[in-house]
This record gives structure tokens, sequence and C-alpha cells, in this order.
């Protein structure tokens, strides 16, 4: 039998921001038939970083472009492809008679930061399978029975979440090994299991609601268009707390 998970992704800007300024990546792979997989990952770049959100985007693609479920998270490779994006970013600006400012080349010789988060899931026969999620920083991927939760990972409560979250870097410096801390979490999934990954700004909403009993599970299971998410999170930093900032939001069905 083919297993062919609903996935479904979705981002919203910061308000102020337009859609081009957003530095928040989602991507979703799949492979059907032997060795039928799934892929799915967010990245939340560090505003403060030049390129973040191709940085965020470059580490997304990487991820998802892995051929082994069990892969450690492929920043050597992503880290190759920055450096190819960055490089060609410099000559437009250059060929457009806007090279870089002198403030700015400090940024580009530092790299991009984003945290970041990527789970695979493979199936095992009778309804179930195994899952395997990587995460550095405060991407957070949520698995749902129903509309109950039975973990959070790799934040479990509200108050985890600060202004300094592990980052993966887009440049290692010379001489310098990658320091980078990656955390892993496996374990098995049911048929009719769901998988939320959400960046920090709705992981901490969520958290929040449901330590205080106001659940929103419910609510993030039962969108399927991307005018009802944005109005969510609209809604959500208007009335009840949801930071203003970049989101994205990748749910996996199985």
């Amino acid at each position: 039998m083919t297993w062919w998970p609903a996935i479904q992704a979705f981002s919203v800007v910061k308000g102020g921001n337009t859609p081009d300024e957003c530095e928040d990546a989602h991507r979703q792979w799949r492979r059907k038939g032997r060795g039928q997989a799934v892929r799915v990952a967010v990245a939340d770049g560090a505003t403060e970083s030049m390129l973040a959100g191709l940085w965020a985007e470059t580490l997304a693609e990487a991820f998802c472009h892995r051929s082994r479920m069990d892969a450690a998270a492929p920043f050597a490779a992503a880290r190759e492809e920055w450096a190819v994006k960055r490089d060609t970013y410099i000559r437009h600006r250059i060929a457009r008679g806007d090279p870089p400012k002198w403030y700015e080349e400090e940024g580009l010789r530092r790299g991009a930061f984003s945290a970041f988060l990527g789970a695979a899931f493979a199936p095992g026969g009778l309804g179930r399978g195994m899952y395997a999620v990587h995460a550095v920083g405060d991407v957070c991927a949520f698995h749902l029975r129903g509309a109950r939760l039975l973990s959070s990972f790799p934040l479990t409560r509200s108050s985890e979440f600060g202004n300094q979250p592990a980052l993966v870097a887009s440049v290692v410096p010379t001489g310098q090994g990658d320091a980078t801390a990656v955390q892993t979490r496996r374990g098995g999934w049911r048929r009719g299991d769901v998988f939320i990954v959400a960046s920090d700004a709705l992981s901490r909403w969520l958290l929040g609601a449901h330590e205080s009993g106001a659940e929103r599970w419910s609510t993030v299971l039962a969108i399927s268009a991307a005018s009802a998410f944005e109005d969510l999170v609209l809604a959500g930093r208007r009335d009840s707390g949801l930071r203003n900032d970049d989101v994205a939001f990748v749910r996996v069905s199985l």
C-alpha cells in the first residue's frame, strides 16, 4: 500500500514587512515506492545577521534532500551552497552599481545564523512507523494524537524561550571545528498522528495556550488554507499575545 501523508505548510511575514523580507523558511520532500520517506524542515533566520532569510532557505532545502532518514543535519552541504549564493548576491550588487557598503562587508564575512528543525518520517507497516527530529534552537515539533499533545521538542515549556537560542552558523571560522549542538529525538508514530513544526513565536504561543488550558491544537489541526492560517496569526497578534515576528508552520498528517 502506498503511504502518502498529507503535508500543509504556511508562512506569515512579520507585521510591517513585505513577503520578500520573511526570514523564516519551510521545505518538504517525499519519496514514493521502495524506501518511502517524508522530510520536512523549518528554519528561522536571525534578523541581526546578513542574508538570514537566504540561509534559512538553504538549511531547510539541504535537510530535505538528504538520502537517509537518520542522517545528521546537513550543515556542511548547506554552508557550501550558501557560500555560492552569498557570492552571487555580491556580484549582483556590484553589477547594478550598488556594491555592499563597508558596514555590510563584515556581516557578509561573519555569515548568517538560523535556528533549525528537520523531521523525517518512514513507514514501518501495520499503520505505524518511525520518526527522527534534529533541532538547533527554538523551532519546535509537536506530536499530536487526536487533539492531545504527546510531546514537544526540543522545548517543552513556554518559559524556555529566550532571546539567545542556539543557532546554526553559515560560516565556520578557519581553524575552528563546527561546534553546533544538535539535539535529536527518535520515536514511533501511529496512523492518524499529526506532527506540527513551527518557528519560535508560534511555538511559544501554542505552548503557552496548552499550559493555561486554552487549547489551540484543534484550531491548527483544522486549518486547510493559507488565508485561514494568516487570519489565525493576525488574530493571535492582536488579541492573545502572539509576538509580531515571521512565522513558519508545517503540518504532517500521518
